[in-house]
């Protein structure tokens, strides 16, 4: 067998496809140079830009300013995007001015409620100033009629001058015993400024007990029995003593005419946490208070009295004066053993817990 070889070099062929090579591989960068560019283009338009825009509005959006709207693309995604935003905005700012109205109307009504509650707590004390008027009218007319009479006496020419400088003496007594008891009835009808300041609980207890001390309730015994080492609260002095008024009162209206009555109001301190407080208790010895009324007694209008003989709103009113300066009051009865009768608990924390309780507060904050 024969065989014919050919022998021939690929140099220059495979020169000629290195070239071609290279001309399609720098066709094909040069495309993707251009498709990258285009990409990016189209990707800045379409996606950055709108998102750039809707993060520039959004940091810019306030509640004093319009919102700016996206122009509507609803052929793509962005449009829908920017119709939803739009509506969600708009909503927003339907529901803001909706709230806005509501937070004026509730401000109004909250003003309204104030001024009722300030009539109402004005109202119920100008009832018990015409109560507590009646019953110092005898007490008053007593000393004047004695002094009636010593000046009759001075008038006599048959008096000794020792005898004029005695009754003179006595009126004076008088004159003064009717001053103080004018003077206390013109202390309680002062108005309720109502700002909190320190007070003495005690001694607007006693103050308040003196008042009906000297009115017609001669069959009636009142007793203050103190165990408070402090007494001192945060409270309007003038609301505080239509508080202690206003159970005294219904305390006595308890007793009616029973005889050997007694009105007992007590101070004493007590804790709750790291919170002291003052305890006030007035309590009488008459029939008590119907257990089905004991949570009703502090509503306002309820009343177990005759027609004419009370409001119903003294202890409403006394409950939310005392409440306003951070205590609570509340009802129960005497047990049969310790005499009978309702009491009627009042308690306040004391100005120094309260004092306390900002300090640390404020150490708080400033932590």
């Amino acid at each position: 067998r024969r065989a014919l070889a050919i022998v021939r070099s690929t140099g220059p062929i495979d020169a000629q496809l290195w070239e071609n090579e290279k001309i399609i591989l720098a066709y094909m960068l040069a495309n993707a140079v251009v498709l990258a560019v285009v990409g990016l283009f189209r990707m800045v338009k379409l996606v950055v830009r709108p998102l750039e825009r809707l993060a520039e509005q959004a940091d810019t959006y306030s509640l004093r300013h319009d919102f700016l709207p996206f122009p509507g693309r609803p052929g793509n995604e962005f449009g829908r995007l920017s119709s939803s935003l739009n509506r969600m905005i708009a909503q927003l700012e339907e529901d803001r001015g909706a709230l806005l109205d509501k937070v004026a109307s509730l401000k109004c009504a909250n003003e309204e409620l104030e001024r009722n509650r300030r009539e109402m707590v004005r109202a119920e004390k100008m009832a018990s100033i015409g109560r507590l008027a009646a019953g110092l009218a005898h007490e008053i007319g007593n000393p004047l009629g004695v002094v009636q009479g010593y000046l009759d006496l001075l008038g006599q020419g048959a008096v000794s001058s020792e005898e004029r400088k005695e009754f003179a003496r006595r009126a004076e007594q008088e004159v003064a015993r009717v001053g103080r008891l004018i003077r206390q009835l013109l202390d309680y009808a002062r108005p309720i400024e109502g700002a909190p300041a320190p007070v003495r609980g005690r001694e607007l207890l006693a103050e308040s007990l003196e008042l009906f001390r000297h009115g017609n309730h001669a069959h009636i015994g009142f007793f203050l029995e103190s165990e408070a080492e402090d007494d001192l609260v945060l409270a309007d002095a003038d609301g505080l003593r239509q508080v202690f008024v206003n159970c005294i009162m219904n305390a006595v209206d308890a007793l009616g005419t029973l005889p050997e009555g007694r009105v007992v109001a007590r101070c004493l301190n007590g804790q709750e946490g790291d919170r002291r407080y003052i305890r006030v208790v007035i309590k009488d010895n008459g029939p008590g208070i119907a257990q089905e009324h004991l949570e009703s007694v502090f509503e306002p209008f309820f009343t177990t009295k005759e027609p004419g003989r009370g409001t119903g709103l003294g202890l409403a009113v006394s409950c939310s004066l005392v409440e306003n300066w951070g205590g609570k009051m509340w009802a129960e009865n005497v047990r049969a053993e310790d005499g009978g009768g309702a009491a009627i608990w009042i308690s306040l924390p004391l100005a120094a817990s309260l004092n306390t309780e900002k300090g640390l507060a404020d150490t708080g904050k400033a932590a």
